[in-house]
């Protein structure tokens, strides 16, 4: 499995599942903010070394954040789709300027949203999570009239736009300020590599 994955790239996991573990920790946890932050080593892994890796480092993310909150496997396949969409998506170029990843964060944004929306009901039944958000938006959705399922949907896309946008632009800055000498033995990263390539030759010729 080593030789078909890449030694960097078995090294690459277990980090990401640590960046994931942190941001999970420190922004839902520690300071009970509607923000998961589980996802940045998931999309920079995919992005970087394949749809397979970016699935294996979402998976084992949420598996370890069962530690502090046992509800989280419930969500490890958004985590893994994550990973498997991040892995496509960059050979795509979806990271290849500030802007793109900006402008893929909606992407993510929704599926989490609506895919969090319906793992809630499949997992917990039609009822709202404890954050604050769902108390000052959609409690109150629901008691003026709109579908319970609808009303957690809204909760969760607005909770994921915000956490979305700030994986997407922290991926990319992690992938910016990774050395050509490891980005070269990563299955993705000649793209990468091009790409400083490119933007060097056009400053040496402004």
């Amino acid at each position: 499995m080593s030789k078909k994955i890449g030694r960097l790239t078995l090294f690459l996991i277990p980090i990401g599942v640590a960046v994931n573990l942190v941001g999970f920790q420190l922004f839902a946890i520690m300071l009970k903010l509607p923000l998961s932050m589980d996802s940045i080593g998931t999309i920079v892994v995919g992005t970087l070394c394949g749809p397979w890796a970016g699935a294996i480092v979402g998976f084992l993310s949420n598996l370890v954040n069962c530690i502090t909150d046992p509800t989280a496997i419930f969500f490890a396949p958004l985590n893994i789709v994550f990973g498997v969409i991040a892995g496509f998506m960059g050979k795509k170029g979806a990271f290849d300027s500030f802007i793109k990843a900006l402008v893929t964060s909606p992407f993510y944004s929704v599926i989490g949203g609506l895919g969090g929306a319906i793992t809630t009901y499949l997992a917990f039944g039609l009822d709202f999570d404890a954050g604050w958000l769902s108390v000052v938006l959609g409690i109150p959705l629901y008691e003026a009239g709109m579908p319970k399922l609808l009303a957690i949907a809204v909760v969760r896309l607005i909770s994921d736009v915000p956490d979305k946008i700030i994986a997407c632009m922290f991926s990319f800055l992690i992938i910016m300020a990774l050395p050509v000498r490891y980005l070269v033995k990563l299955p993705n990263g000649e793209r990468f590599i091009k790409k400083r390539k490119g933007e060097q030759a056009d400053s040496g010729a402004a």
